[in-house]
């Protein structure tokens, strides 16, 4: 007997309609007055210097300009924020009507089922429901879900006109609903961009202006501001690429030892001179490691310091020779925010970039777990081997992790990580210097696709993505039509059928977007053997490594990577430009007693694996 609809199942808004209009009307008003006054503020300082000339006169200018202007900012923000809380207010109206109507319903079908079970009944008839009933009561059950997912959609539509919104003055959040996760990201706006590009340049000409690299240490020991502002707000790649080649090579020398902590995390420079800066950066963390006692000492982070500093690696030159090297090339390392990528291929004598001569660039996205300590920076190095395996490729690959990723499952079935991440990984990847004949391909593994996945969302530009074990397509997003660039990208999925990490989180869209194994527009591969070469060899479903504890299936969402297998290597054809094998569909059968089995589609006796060329 199914249970009878009852009022509590009638969902209720995260705010009324009333609350969400007063809070539009007192964010607006505030904030007028606020942006008035900023501009009166600003008018009157500029002209300091007319009636009171000191030394210290263009400083205090200089810092009523920033006032100003971030008052100005905040004004434009609050408008923006009334817009978008008047819509929500429009849509809990919407809802609330709806709830009101079908309350009242079950109200009156309850009533009438009751007194349909109190009365006598015709023999044979069923006891508890009357004609038409049953299906009443589903149908009643269903407005409350349809309801329940239109108030989820209008809390995700205010939360992504928020997320576009900066500046974010604080005095605006306790106007949002609570239950509203916020982020504000950076905004396109002219205004905006002119401001940051001014802070950039006075931060990064007050270094230049210091005596030698070490004052440019102490200098910014005294004003740890800059690294944060410029953390918060990095400067488009544009401003950077144009500062840097105008900068006299002397500077550049002295920036890249003095402030390699800036200088090694902006997007627009050459990758030889962030990667000379990041090198000095690790240095230097590591003898601060070193110098702690013992016991105060991260053993695992100063390991795997030393291997960034110290292991050997090589690339592949133009001719084909294999060229060794001496400790990873970093991308990105700030340690304070737990960033860091590494680069795998060769540098442009001339540029310092990735050569012209390069066909494919890779970026690689890890997910749970990953951090300074563990960064699982050899699938990348496998990867750029493996590609080289294969005869006419020329490949680069890049292993990111800009910022903090969650540490454990508890905390990556929230989106909050993937929120932060989204935007710098959009950044990195618009203005990496890849060859203008090159294919860019973006991998995303587990917690990393969802993080791909909304940065797909915010217009990251590639011709390939790979969902690799994926959490999901992103927070909230229900397709490939949320992406910006769905029409000129070809997307990619994979996963272990019996994945136990994040199979059964898939589809979920209120944590971690549609599922990319059956979403329209994604290409599921085939995971395959963990020997392609041997199709004898076990599944990677089934494969347990030699001396692991763990189960299988829970092996399996990392085995993927394994060097040889089916998996690894349709990842490897999607990189290249070459072939992957498809996802082998399960079948059904019945037994004779009646039974259901499924048998999965690489098990088939008459598997006939089909192929595809990607290109």
């Amino acid at each position: 007997m199914s249970a009878l609809v009852s009022l509590d199942e009638v969902p209720s808004a995260p705010i009324g309609a009333d609350a969400a209009g007063e809070a539009a009307r007192r964010v607006r008003e505030r904030w007028k007055a606020v942006a008035r006054c900023a501009v009166e503020y600003g008018e009157g300082w500029r002209h300091l210097d007319e009636v009171y000339a000191t030394a210290q006169t263009p400083a205090l200018v200089d810092r009523s300009t920033v006032v100003s202007a971030t008052g100005v900012r905040s004004g434009w923000a609050a408008s923006d924020v009334a817009r978008a809380l008047d819509a929500f207010a429009t849509d809990m109206a919407t809802a609330g009507l709806e709830a009101s109507e079908l309350a009242e319903d079950i109200v009156a079908f309850r009533r009438r089922v009751v007194d349909y079970r109190a009365s006598a009944h015709e023999p044979h008839s069923d006891p508890d429901w009357g004609w038409g009933q049953y299906d009443e009561n589903s149908r009643l059950r269903n407005r409350a879900q349809t309801l329940k997912s239109d108030i989820s959609a209008a809390v995700n539509h205010c939360v992504r006109a928020l997320e576009g919104i900066e500046p974010a003055p604080r005095t605006l959040r306790h106007f949002v609903p609570a239950q509203t996760p916020l982020m504000f990201r950076a905004s396109a706006g002219a205004a905006h961009a002119q401001f940051e590009t001014r802070m950039f340049y006075g931060i990064l000409g007050a270094l230049e202006n210091a005596a030698d690299p070490s004052a440019m240490l102490a200098l910014l020991d005294e004003r740890p501001e800059w690294l944060d502002y410029l953390w918060a707000h990095p400067p488009h790649h544009e401003t950077v690429a144009t500062w840097w080649a105008e900068l006299d090579p002397a500077a550049a020398t002295a920036l890249i030892a003095g402030a390699s902590l800036i200088v090694g995390n902006l997007n627009g420079l050459p990758f030889r001179d962030r990667i000379a800066a990041n090198r000095q950066t690790l240095a230097r963390e590591v003898d601060r490691l070193r110098a702690l006692p013992a016991d105060q000492r991260d053993a695992e982070l100063l390991a795997s310091y030393e291997r960034m500093l110290n292991d050997e690696h090589q690339y592949r030159d133009q001719s084909g020779r294999w060229v060794p090297t001496t400790g990873s090339q970093l991308l990105v390392f700030d340690p304070a925010h737990s960033a860091v990528a590494t680069y795998h291929g060769p540098l442009d004598p001339v540029t310092g970039g990735i050569p012209d001569w390069v066909d494919n660039v890779a970026v690689s996205v890890p997910g749970t777990g990953s951090s300074l300590a563990g960064f699982a920076d050899e699938r990348a190095a496998a990867l750029y081997q493996e590609a080289h395996a294969r005869p006419g490729n020329d490949s680069a690959i890049i292993q990111w992790c800009g910022g903090e990723m969650p540490a454990s499952i508890p905390a990556a079935t929230q989106d909050d990580y993937a929120r932060d991440l989204a935007p710098r990984l959009s950044s990195f990847v618009d203005a990496m210097p890849a060859p203008a004949a090159a294919d860019v391909t973006v991998l995303g593994h587990s917690y990393g696709g969802a993080t791909v996945g909304l940065a797909s969302t915010l217009g990251l530009h590639a011709d390939r993505v790979l969902f690799v074990s994926s959490a999901g397509m992103g927070n909230a997003v229900t397709g490939v039509e949320d992406y910006r660039f769905r029409s000129t990208t070809d997307y990619y999925s994979m996963m272990v059928r019996n994945d136990a990490v994040v199979g059964a989180v898939q589809g979920l869209t209120w944590m971690h977007g549609e599922t990319p194994l059956s979403a329209p527009g994604v290409t599921r591969l085939e995971t395959g053997q963990i020997d392609a070469a041997d199709p004898s060899s076990a599944d990677l479903e089934d494969y347990q490594a030699p001396g692991a504890s763990r189960p299988s299936a829970i092996q399996a969402h990392s085995t993927v990577y394994t060097p040889g297998s089916t998996a690894f290597a349709n990842m490897v054809g999607v990189i290249t430009g070459g072939r992957a094998q498809a996802f082998m569909p399960d079948t059904t059968e019945v037994l004779g007693t009646g039974v259901v089995y499924t048998i999965d589609g690489n098990d088939r006796e008459d598997l006939d694996p089909v192929y595809l060329e990607i290109d």
